[in-house]
């Protein structure tokens, strides 16, 4: 189901919730975010993928989170008390010049990547 759909009919039930119950005294209403988290796994990450366990060391260095009602993508990194904060992180309609953002930028705010690596075809 596409997501913006399934926000839609979320709606509509929290919507006819209300309705049903007493709006004078309460509300039912939705709220929703997709995050996406990128981090470095420590080795053996094949023998994980392998086994389809996350388990292992692992260290979260960025996040995309996408607000469905503005269609925009956000990019936060980390801080030592989670993630930045909503006007520090970089914004856009889509992830590729997010991500760009965080292959250019391994030792700044998205430490812990290792080196890049590129691919590009010929």
């Amino acid at each position: 189901m596409d997501i913006h759909a399934a926000l839609e009919e979320v709606v509509r039930w929290c919507a006819e919730q209300t309705a049903a119950g007493d709006p004078e005294a309460i509300e039912i209403d939705c709220h929703a975010t997709i995050c996406i988290t990128i981090g470095e796994c420590a080795p053996p990450w094949a023998v994980r993928m392998k086994c389809r366990s996350s388990a292992g060391a692992s260290a979260p260095v960025a996040q995309l989170r996408y607000d469905l009602e503005r269609r925009n993508w956000l990019l936060h990194h980390g801080t030592t008390d989670g993630w930045c904060e909503e006007d520090e992180a970089m914004s856009g309609p889509d992830v590729g010049p997010l991500l760009d953002a965080v292959a250019s930028d391994r030792d700044g705010r998205y430490r812990g990547l290792g080196p890049r690596v590129r691919h590009d075809p010929d």
